[in-house]
């Protein structure tokens, strides 16, 4: 794909902080993957070669953390598989379409979190940046709906590990954190 080194977005009324009044005809300045500056027109010294976009009319916005999402509905199994332009689709209209820069997976099968998150940082599909915890725990006899319910919702079978004590707690965390989970 086209990689862009540096990129102005240009004439938006840029909201760079909850605290601060937003910059009309603001400029933010990106080289890379860094925002090198943001400020108005006025502040903001713009290269004549570097590429612009005109941002009239339109609201800049730092990208939105999502704290609470899950990777197990169907759509997502065998991610490694999954064609690069669908699993970008799927990430646009889950996530980044809304904004989000950035997840926190919850309780989904983490090899398969993996997947995604490893076609992500490639380069091969864009989408958020991926941290996981891995499967959830959950102690004995949680009450999980039976499989024939997460089928008909649309879920993966995701093998939960069951723990009954801190102890057990301890070791389940530490395989998961030694896989690699956040």
């Amino acid at each position: 794909g086209l990689v862009i080194e540096t990129l102005a977005l240009v004439g938006g009324t840029v909201y760079a902080s909850p605290t601060e009044a937003p910059i009309r005809d603001g400029v933010v300045l990106i080289e890379g993957d860094k925002i090198v500056a943001v400020g108005s027109r006025t502040s903001v010294q713009v290269p004549a070669a570097v590429q612009s976009l005109d941002c009239s009319g339109l609201t800049i916005t730092a990208g939105f953390w999502n704290s609470h999402v899950h990777f197990f509905e169907r759509k997502w199994a065998d991610a490694a598989s999954i064609p690069a332009p669908e699993l970008g689709r799927q990430l646009q209209e889950m996530l980044t379409r809304y904004g989000f820069t950035s997840v926190f997976d919850l309780s989904s099968a983490w090899e398969n979190t993996r997947r995604i998150r490893d076609r992500i940082e490639s380069g091969e599909v864009m989408g958020p940046r991926i941290r996981s915890t891995g499967e959830g725990l959950l102690p004995p006899d949680s009450g999980l709906p039976p499989d024939a319910v997460l089928n008909f919702m649309g879920l993966m079978k995701t093998p939960l590990p069951e723990v009954a004590d801190g102890a057990q707690a301890a070791a389940t965390a530490r395989k998961l954190l030694d896989a690699g989970v956040d």
